[in-house]
């Protein structure tokens, strides 16, 4: 089921989407390379407008209280796709902006920042994606599409998005037979499988001990590992389903035993933990009015013990860590 693969030729961690605002601007900005959106000029004082390059940028301009702001995805901009975006690309990136904007944005307050890896998996990502699930205490709120078919999951709170995908059929699904022969040239490989895992911090001075963080911190080497590290710890906050082990007596193989170890691994086949399952049975259980209170009760600890007798592996085969350190790891050259 699973194939060996060598992470170091085909993975990549990259900045990709943000959100910056220079306040205070000095000067203003040249806007004659921006195409205004005139149907919401001016909507709470900020004019809009979009920077055209491979893919648009957005601009915002306040010219009351001269601020401006760049938001979007710099390699789409840049390059028109994120499979991969190096932090030499980044650098480029903004200076180009800046350049075509005529105005300094290096010292621009970071508002939003997405960053993330791409590495090749062993399986179809789909396979990986179902089998997580947020921890309990973590209060992330998972979501998915059923367009995405399985191929995208993200959870998310006040703070932060979590996003888990299928990289490779993004970019089917995003880009022409021309753009992908382009893509090619950056380590893609269209026979292959990629995931990529990336957290978008809505937030990002909670990452730098509650002061503000400025685009130029983002060529700061300490800083981009401070961001590595934190995606592991941010994916440490997602947990990968752990499978049955199989019995070893014959007496934790009863029919009911059989029975339920089918349905538990049905469930979590779907990305659906073992402790959903016993509360769907309790559920049912709690439903049926034939069944006296004590009824109930006696059923619930009869499934109680057949649970408490099921037994999951140590590890997750489904568990990303180790790929998101090898692709970070082989970034940062170590």
């Amino acid at each position: 089921m699973f194939h060996n693969i060598s992470p170091s030729e085909q993975s990549s961690i990259m900045i990709d989407f943000i959100k910056a605002t220079q306040y205070r601007c000095k000067d203003t900005p040249f806007l004659g390379h921006c195409k205004p959106f005139p149907c919401i000029l001016n909507q709470y004082g900020w004019d809009t407008y979009t920077l055209q390059g491979c893919k648009e940028m957005e601009v915002h301009w306040n010219p009351e209280h001269g601020a401006l702001r760049v938001k979007g995805s710099l390699p789409y901009y840049l390059q028109g796709h994120n499979f991969s975006f190096s932090n030499a690309d980044f650098v480029e990136g903004v200076g180009l902006i800046q350049c075509l904007l005529g105005t300094p944005l290096w010292d621009a307050q970071l508002d939003e920042i997405e960053f993330g890896c791409i590495f090749p998996v062993a399986v179809k990502p789909a396979l990986y994606i179902r089998n997580h699930t947020a921890l309990p205490n973590a209060h992330l709120y998972m979501n998915e599409k059923g367009k995405d078919k399985g191929a995208f999951r993200w959870w998310d709170n006040s703070t932060k998005v979590l996003k888990l995908y299928d990289a490779g059929r993004n970019i089917k699904m995003k880009q022409g037979l021309k753009a992908r022969d382009v893509i090619k040239d950056s380590g893609y490989n269209p026979e292959g499988d990629y995931m990529k895992f990336e957290a978008h911090w809505k937030k990002p001075h909670l990452l730098n001990d509650g002061k503000g963080v400025v685009l130029d911190d983002l060529q700061n080497q300490i800083f981009l590992q401070l961001l590595s590290t934190t995606l592991v710890n941010e994916y440490h906050q997602l947990q990968p389903m752990r499978t049955l082990l199989q019995p070893t007596s014959r007496k934790d193989l009863s029919a009911l035993d059989i029975a339920v170890s089918v349905y538990v691994e049905a469930l979590m086949n779907q990305g659906i933990p073992k402790e959903d399952a016993k509360k769907r049975i309790y559920n049912f259980i709690n439903q049926q009015d034939t069944l006296s209170k004590i009824d109930k009760d006696n059923r619930k600890t009869t499934f109680r013990k057949v649970f408490g007798r099921l037994k999951e592996s140590e590890e997750s085969r489904w568990d990303l860590t180790n790929m998101i350190e090898d692709a970070l790891a082989v970034e940062n050259g170590l």
